[in-house]
């Protein structure tokens, strides 16, 4: 297999790309969280679906669906494999963390649309007929169950991280036998050890045979025996077959009876002896409910936990304005306050120059005398035209202080938002997590119900058949 290229949308970080990759050998380079290991995942993903993964580990977090199309050329032909992902709805009217029902509602993922084309032929399937394809068209031997992941792909092909120390740390027998399987070597010891058997039964007949053969003389001196004695023994066999006929009619009828007995009594025996096995079956199922419900309190109590750390950190009303509004409104304000702290000076120049002239009388530059009445007048005006531009400076500081505030308050809610938004995902996380222990919980309780009865059915029947069959298959 010759892999081409892979499309991926509303794939984890990837919210719609194509990486086509040339033949020879690759290197994937990134840091932490680039997308590598994501890329692996969805060509996975695209052959053998999501196996016994979430589909919330593939689909971007706040997208509703999204898809993986990979190109490859195996076998001199072209082949293209496409597998989406839906996210489900909740019931209506219900939200993140809310019960209908009386059941948490979580928003699951599954997959979608499925379809393979073939030298540009395609054809939709269903997600557990499209595993069945693929592993068809790559020639892969083992289980068609889509639930099960592709232990040949994840062994030979792609290891994810920290998997490759589980595989060095199996026994050499079970690397071994998956070899086997994979290569299909198994069906070839199969049939040499079928071979063996039958050699051994064809060597046992030969010797049962052989040893008939030494016995040959002394069989016909018995047949020559026999013959002269034939008249008398032809009379005694009609005497016999009156009283054959007679006793076969009788013992057809209980033959008939014992085997309908025989085949009870052979299913009653197998019930009994799996009165044990349920009993091992009923412990398990009980101790997996135990677990369930464990898990499903836990998860409760956590997610009562992060529903009163959002309550608490919830900010209220979004601000009016975004911080870059109210950035523009700072400085133009900060830019009007240095204006009046200039007008300030000169208004306090020219101020301070009308009183000297008022309380001089006179004009120190031509010494004479001023009108006092004029200059109390120009002092009024300078004195008015001061306390404006103070008062204009005063309002745009507490502007400035405004602005300041505002702007420390949208940085808190920014702050809020992040730590809420990171809680519901959380959350929404934990609510999936009691869905699914819920799901299997009831699955489990089913389970008990059907071997407790079991059980009390299978003990009893045998006890009764056992009982009331011993003094006919005694009889017989």
């Amino acid at each position: 297999m010759i892999i081409k290229s892979i499309k991926l949308r509303n794939v984890r970080t990837y919210e719609e790309e194509e990486v086509r990759l040339p033949e020879g050998i690759i290197l994937f380079e990134g840091g932490i969280g680039a997308g590598k290991s994501t890329l692996l995942l969805a060509i996975e993903f695209a052959l053998f679906g999501l196996g016994n993964e979430k589909g919330t580990t593939l689909l971007s977090i706040g997208k509703n669906s999204g898809s993986v199309e990979l190109t490859f050329e195996t076998g001199g032909k072209e082949v293209k494999v496409h597998r989406g992902l839906e996210r489900g709805k909740r019931a209506a009217g219900a939200k993140a963390g809310s019960l209908h029902q009386g059941r948490l509602v979580p928003a699951g993922v599954k997959q979608s649309d499925c379809w393979i084309e073939v030298d540009g032929v395609r054809a939709s399937y269903s997600p557990s007929e499209m595993k069945e394809q693929v592993l068809r068209i790559l020639n892969y031997n083992e289980p068609m169950d889509p639930k099960a992941k592709s232990v040949i792909f994840r062994y030979a092909v792609y290891t994810p991280q920290e998997e490759m120390k589980e595989i060095l740390s199996q026994p050499p027998d079970l690397r071994l036998q998956t070899i086997r399987k994979a290569l299909r070597i198994e069906e070839y010891k199969t049939a040499m050890e079928n071979a063996k058997a039958i050699a051994v039964d064809l060597r046992k007949e030969a010797e049962y045979i052989r040893k008939g053969a030494e016995r040959l003389p002394e069989i016909q001196e018995e047949i020559r025996d026999i013959e002269e004695s034939l008249p008398e023994r032809e009379a005694d066999l009609q005497r016999l077959n009156a009283e054959v006929e007679k006793v076969e009619g009788e013992i057809v009828a209980l033959k008939e009876r014992r085997e309908k007995l025989q085949a009870e009594l052979l299913a009653r025996a197998k019930d009994a002896e799996g009165v044990q096995q349920i009993e091992l079956d009923l412990q398990k199922a009980r101790k997996e409910i135990s677990e369930l419900e464990r898990k499903i309190a836990t998860n409760k109590r956590r997610l009562e936990e992060l529903r009163a750390r959002i309550k608490a950190i919830k900010p209220a009303e979004e601000p009016p304005m975004s911080e870059e509004e109210v950035e523009g409104m700072l400085d133009e304000a900060k830019a009007r306050l240095s204006g009046y702290d200039t007008e300030l000076g000169r208004l306090k120049a020219e101020l301070d120059n009308v009183k000297a002239l008022v309380m001089k009388g006179y004009c120190p530059t031509c010494k004479r005398p001023i009108d006092g009445a004029e200059y109390a007048t120009h002092l009024q005006e300078a004195e008015a035209k001061y306390e404006e531009a103070r008062r204009k400076r005063q309002e745009t500081a507490e502007e400035i202080r405004d602005l300041e505030r505002a702007r420390a308050e949208i940085a808190d809610y920014a702050k809020k938002k992040g730590q809420l938004d990171g809680l519901e995902e959380t959350a929404t996380e934990v609510e999936d997590g009691i869905f699914d222990a819920e799901h299997r919980l009831e699955e489990a309780k089913a389970s008990e119900r059907d071997l407790s009865d079991r059980r009390a059915k299978a003990a009893k029947a045998a006890e009764a058949e056992v009982e009331a069959a011993r003094p006919l298959a005694g009889r017989i």
